[in-house]
């Protein structure tokens, strides 16, 4: 059978990402979980998963977050998507970590993260043989095909990354949007032009 896999954010036009429990930091901003937010994104709960493959695990997690991730409330909980990955993850499987951390975060609540360190739960990634990938996503191999359909038009681009232009007065609202999980991207267009061209 087909092995789901689960990320911070699904990514558009795959099937198969997961939400490893039903009230998931993963999801906890509700516009996420509207169907407006997945118009090209199946989610498929573990319940189904379980059932599907015997267990709720996944082969591959792919934590597109980072440290600004927040727990249940709001709270913020720099290292909670890295634990639930080894939580959810098989045995022998692989973590992606392209989501960003960075060795220090001044403004960080937590006094351990501002210093850069996260309360990892590591044993368990350790005694489940997982494999950490951290970094950039390496594009490269499906970079020529992925441009291509985007200047073809067979994908679109601004949908997919739910992209909204706003002007320069509107920033301060779309950084505080985005900072309470917004799930689109903000393009900065001053002088209209952006708005034009889209």
């Amino acid at each position: 059978p087909i092995r789901p896999q689960v990320a911070g954010e699904p990514r558009p036009y795959r099937r198969g990402y997961s939400d490893p429990r039903p009230e998931s930091s993963l999801f906890s901003v509700p516009q996420r979980r509207s169907p407006e937010a997945h118009r090209s994104r199946e989610l498929i709960s573990f319940t189904v998963v379980a059932a599907v493959i015997g267990e709720p695990v996944i082969d591959s997690f792919i934590d597109a977050v980072g440290f600004e991730a927040k727990g249940h409330g709001g709270a913020e909980q720099p290292a909670v998507v890295l634990n639930q990955a080894m939580e959810v993850t098989r045995y022998a499987g692989s973590i992606g970590i392209p989501g960003l951390y960075v060795t220090k975060d001044p403004g960080s609540h937590d006094k351990q993260a501002a210093k850069g360190a996260l309360s990892l739960n590591f044993g368990l990634g350790w005694s489940k043989s997982h494999s950490f990938h951290t970094g950039q996503t390496p594009v490269l191999p499906y970079n020529r095909q992925l441009l291509q359909a985007i200047l073809h038009d067979r994908i679109p681009i601004a949908d997919v990354v739910n992209a909204q232009v706003i002007s320069l007065e509107e920033a301060p609202k779309g950084y505080a949007d985005f900072d309470k999980g917004a799930p689109m991207k903000f393009i900065l267009g001053p002088h209209g032009t952006v708005a034009k061209a889209a």
